[in-house]
């Protein structure tokens, strides 16, 4: 729930915004980019700012309602996300031909087979007074501003189809491998964005980024949790710095971009089987890493320096997670499926974790 004092924060936020700015932030909910491609109308101003206050909150709490910082980093969120190109990145595996680019729909061959009609009126009936040829002409105009429109919106829709393509390829290339994923929800509905260092095969310099920000993105839309927070499962069993480690680059702008431009997205890190080697890499990406979310990270299984060989708890995955929710690579008892990658990029909703739907229809079976 919102207070009076961060509701008249979060108005004074939106009012210094401009109108671009506004729908950029409320699409980064993906509920509302649902509803402004599926609506034949424009969404409303009321719906626009009540989705971009969402974003805007993250921020507000973040920097503990102080509004100038809030606002200096939700605009640069808001840069961040048009260069990415979210909006499709999360559109991508959606079918292109249901998608409304600019507005409705066109069904050319409907308007090709109405234009045809009127045409054949008008060599019939051959203007039998200078009224009928007006309006005759003004009809024609209207048609013709109308053919123009559709000229224009081709292209663009044509590129968006093409641009979709290309991103799917990619995602699929890079997702392939089953290096990171959301599976499963913790106890309180949070979902789970689950990582695995060792079965990276390489380090695209766009996409190593890209697919974890898809990953990301599709975890807070299925959250469940009231804040939409998430969790994350890094897993470095068989982790090896010299085979697995991203080039030190690539490890900044991963750590940079998910400080800057995801605060209080994550409600709680698990860091699974790391070996001693990780503390190595952990100290080099430390200092990117806010001192709030520091807090968040549950070593298990881990070997600590200055503690001993084994922080022992490594059961405490239990106390967050039923067992049909975690694979058992990952926690002991573990009942969840392994991952497909086919069934979560092409069958599985964006905004749905994989077995999620699956389970759903077992459920409503019994």
């Amino acid at each position: 729930p919102i207070d009076q004092v961060q509701e008249q924060k979060l108005n004074e936020m939106m009012e210094r915004l401009t109108t671009d700015e506004m729908d950029i932030a409320a699409r980064a909910s993906y509920e509302y980019l649902l509803l402004e491609q599926q609506s034949l109308s424009k969404l409303t101003q009321q719906q626009t700012i009540t989705y971009a206050k969402q974003l805007a909150l993250r921020f507000l709490k973040a920097k503990m309602g102080n509004v100038d910082k809030a606002l200096l980093r939700l605009k640069e969120t808001l840069v961040f996300r048009r260069e990415q190109d979210l909006d499709t990145l999360r559109l991508c595996l959606n079918d292109p031909s249901t998608l409304q680019q600019g507005g409705e729909e066109v069904d050319e061959e409907k308007e090709t087979e109405s234009s045809d009609e009127e045409d054949s009126d008008d060599e019939e009936e051959g203007g039998d007074d200078e009224e009928e040829e007006e309006n005759g002409d003004a009809a024609n105009e209207t048609k013709k501003e109308n053919i123009d429109e559709e000229e224009t919106d081709a292209p663009r829709n044509h590129l968006y189809a093409k641009k979709c393509a290309q991103m799917r390829m990619e995602l699929t290339e890079q997702l392939r491998f089953k290096s990171v994923y959301v599976h499963g929800f913790d106890q309180e509905g949070r979902s789970t964005y689950i990582f695995i260092p060792r079965k990276v095969q390489s380090h695209d310099p766009d996409w190593t980024l890209k697919q974890h920000l898809y990953t990301l993105e599709r975890a807070i839309a299925c959250s469940r949790a009231p804040d939409r927070t998430v969790n994350a499962i890094v897993d470095f069993a068989g982790f090896s710095m010299a085979n697995h480690a991203p080039p030190t680059a690539i490890g900044q702008q991963f750590m940079v971009t998910f400080r800057n431009h995801y605060a209080g997205a994550v409600h709680r890190i698990f860091v699974l089987n790391a070996p001693t080697s990780f503390w190595c890499l952990w100290s080099l990406f430390k200092p990117l890493v806010a001192i709030q979310t520091r807090a968040k990270i549950i070593f298990v299984n881990t070997p600590l320096p200055n503690i001993g060989p084994i922080h022992n708890n490594k059961d405490i995955l239990h106390d967050h997670y039923d067992p049909d929710q975690i694979n058992e690579s990952m926690m002991e008892g573990g009942l969840a499926r392994d991952f497909s990658v086919n069934e979560y990029l092409y069958k599985t909703p964006f905004d749905r974790a994989f077995d999620d739907v699956r389970r759903d229809e077992s459920e409503n079976l019994l």
